[in-house]
């Protein structure tokens, strides 16, 4: 079932292209549907591999007292008196 939908002429323009590009690399007519699946694949692709990445282990401070971190003193934006 056909749906319309709205996009802006510069989209337009690369769903184009995107489509042009799936034409030339698969030797067959293809659709803006097609650019629009092909995205899709693309974007799933991109998320898998972001989920199957280890986390990034979190930085402990440099500081063994967390009170230096904020001090205004510390940080040289008040000068002691």
């Amino acid at each position: 079932m056909a749906k319309l939908v709205r996009v802006s002429d510069e989209t337009y323009q690369k769903l184009h292209e995107i489509s042009a590009h799936l034409q030339l690399q698969y030797k067959k007519k293809t659709s803006l549907n097609d650019a629009i699946v092909y995205l899709f694949g693309v974007r799933d692709k991109m998320v898998s591999r972001a989920l199957s990445r280890p986390a990034p282990e979190a930085q402990k401070p440099a500081s063994s007292d967390p009170m230096k971190s904020f001090s205004l003193h510390y940080k040289g934006f008040v000068k002691p008196e």
